[in-house]
């Protein structure tokens, strides 16, 4: 099972194009070398990621599944790198819908998607947290250190080496 957990984050990371490293076919969308994360800690989001991976128990934060689907993927991941990571908030409370902000305040915030308050679209919506990481479109915050675009067959091919590069201690 946790084999399995392991592997839906990584790809949702890929898929968010937040991953780094060198490996299999990979198309790099950009290198920004004046990231806010690039003193990203790759060994505390994997402890955080591995913890709570098959039983999500971080009570400061609302589950955005419903009925346990795993419906609350993108929640995890930002939970991931702001706790496990050590990647700070960007933005105030406040209008939640642009690139530019990625945050979620407040222990138990509602599941309600209309509160503009308490999170941000980009901690919990996939298109809106790729958006702010990397682009979507030609246009996004580009807050990764790098972005790389991988097919879902390379993904699933490579898993192993790819989760080493982006989750080496």
């Amino acid at each position: 099972m946790r084999n399995v957990l392991k592997k839906s984050l990584t790809l949702v990371c890929l898929a968010s194009t937040l991953v780094t490293g060198q490996a299999m076919a990979a198309e790099t969308l950009f290198t920004n070398s004046s990231s806010t994360n690039k003193d990203y800690d790759r060994s505390g989001a994997k402890k955080y990621a591995e913890k709570y991976a098959e039983r999500p128990g971080n009570k400061k934060y609302a589950n955005y599944g419903s009925n346990g689907d795993g419906g609350d993927c993108t929640n995890f991941v930002s939970q991931v790198l702001n706790e496990g990571g050590g990647l700070d908030f960007h933005g105030t409370v406040g209008y939640n819908r642009n690139q530019k902000d990625w945050y979620y305040y407040g222990p138990h915030v509602p599941k309600n998607t209309n509160d503009k308050k308490s999170r941000t679209s980009s901690w919990t919506g996939a298109h809106q947290f790729r958006e702010h990481w990397a682009v979507v479109n030609g246009s996004g915050g580009k807050f990764a250190y790098q972005a790389k675009k991988y097919s879902v067959q390379d993904a699933q091919k490579n898993f192993d080496d790819i989760y080493e590069l982006n989750f080496r201690t």
